[in-house]
This record gives C-alpha cells, structure tokens and sequence, in this order.
C-alpha cells in the first residue's frame, strides 16, 4: 500500500510540474515576497524624505518579513487554489478517470495523493516567500536584533510571541521566524483541501474554479460579519441568562437586574 501511495504521488508530482500553472506559484509567491519587501523600503525612505517622525524599532529583514510572508503566501496561494480546484475536474473533463481509476491504485489513494503533493506545493510557497522576504530584507538592512532606534545599544525584542505589534507595525521576530512560517501552512491547505473536494463534485473545471473561489470569498465575508456581530450576540443573548444563573448561584438580589439592563 504505501509502494502504491508513492508511486501515486511521484505521478502526481509530475503531473503538476508539466501544467502550465505548475510552476507559477513558486515564482508569484516570490515575486510577491519581493514586491513587499521593496514597498517597505520605498515607503520607509518616503517617510524620511517627507521629514516624518523615524521609527521606534530599526528596520531589519525581520522587520519586513511579515509583510513578505503575507504577500508571499496569498499571491502563491491563489494560483495553487486555481490547481486544486482543476485537478480532480480535468480527470472528468478530459476522459483520464476511467483510465486512472481503471489502474490497481484504490480511490481513496489517488485523492490522497492529490491532498499530499498540494501540500507540499503549500510548503514550498510558504518556504520561497520566507526565503525571499530574509533574503531580500538581509540585503537591504542585514539581520540585526529589533532595538529600539532611540537607544541602539539596548535590544527591544529578541524572543517571544511570533509576531508583536508596536505602534501598529508588525514585527516578526528572529526566533519565531519558521514557527510563523509553519504556522500559515494548514490554513492555506485547508483551502486547498476545500478547492479538491470542490472539484471532485463537478466536471468541468472552469466549474470548479469559480466555486472555489466564491467560497473563499464567501468565508472571508462570514470571518469579518461573525467578528461584527459576535460581540453583540454575546451581549444581548448569552450574557442576560448567564448572569441571572450567575445570580442565583451567588444568592444577589434581582432588583439589582433593573440596573445592569435598563429597559
């Protein structure tokens, strides 16, 4: 069984270096990593040549690395989400799945086979825009510690959370670098995994790709309406009941509601 999962995988692995899409993550997320780090800069020496206040942190490659792991990340993201959505369809559109089926490799191997090369294909843009983002950054301002620009001498920040935020400026840290990294992996694979459960409904994969990115576009309306609402629903229908159970617990009076929740 698993002679049979590798062999499915190396097919599959070539499969995805001979589609014109194949390669062009690597080089969006690249690209990508780039183009943040360079939007960095030229906004760092605008702020500088405008006279605007210097920055409390000096820039370092750690320093931009944030903004080139995100761009990175969602342009290398978006074509790999292109070719999970194709992947299960083309076999239907093109007449390959009764040949491949048809082969001594169970179903359940194939698709997994499919879900591990896309994950590897995450691992790789992921990796290509951390690896940018150093390099570019390295070359630019070099890899120091983040120190605060008043007092050189004396380090800000060397380790804890993966990213901190300072006067609204993300900064990634040295040492929490690849935890960052790793960390972006499984919510761009489960988009993907999505993408190729998408495409094992449908046989044709333009299909395919639009309810891909629909419910991508769907999911992050319904992130940013439960992150408005949430607080209210919190208030008006969780926090009443659990007050007054708390009440009766606690043995406080109930006149005391009339002036927690004036009608």
């Amino acid at each position: 069984m698993i002679g049979r999962l590798v062999r499915a995988m190396r097919c599959e692995a070539l499969k995805l270096r001979r589609r014109p899409l194949g390669w062009s993550p690597l080089l969006a997320s690249a690209l990508a990593a780039a183009a943040a780090v360079g939007w960095r800069a030229v906004s760092l020496r605008g702020a500088a040549a405008e006279g605007a206040e210097a920055l409390r942190v000096l820039p370092t490659a750690w320093w931009a690395l944030p903004a080139a792991l995100a761009w990175g990340v969602t342009a290398g993201g978006l074509l790999l989400l292109i070719v999970a959505a194709m992947t299960l369809a083309e076999e239907r559109e093109l007449g390959t799945a009764k040949v491949v089926f048809s082969k001594p490799v169970r179903r359940g191997e194939i698709v997994f086979a499919k879900g591990a090369v896309l994950l590897l294909a995450t691992i790789a843009i992921v990796f290509v825009a951390l690896a940018v983002g150093l390099a570019v950054g390295g070359a630019l301002w070099g890899f120091g510690d983040v120190v605060d620009a008043a007092y050189p001498d004396y380090v800000f920040h060397t380790a804890g959370s993966a990213v901190c935020e300072i006067d609204g400026v993300a900064y990634c840290l040295p040492r929490q670098a690849l935890l960052a990294a790793a960390l972006t992996v499984p919510p761009v694979f489960a988009l993907l995994a999505l993408a190729l459960c998408v495409g094992s409904f449908t046989r044709q994969t333009g299909v395919s790709v639009g309810i891909a990115f629909s419910l991508l576009l769907f999911g992050q309306a319904l992130a940013w309406l439960w992150d408005a609402a949430a607080p209210w629903i919190v208030n008006s229908y969780v926090r009443f009941p659990t007050e007054t159970l708390t009440a009766y617990v606690t043995g406080e009076s109930t006149r005391l509601w009339a002036e927690r929740w004036p009608s």
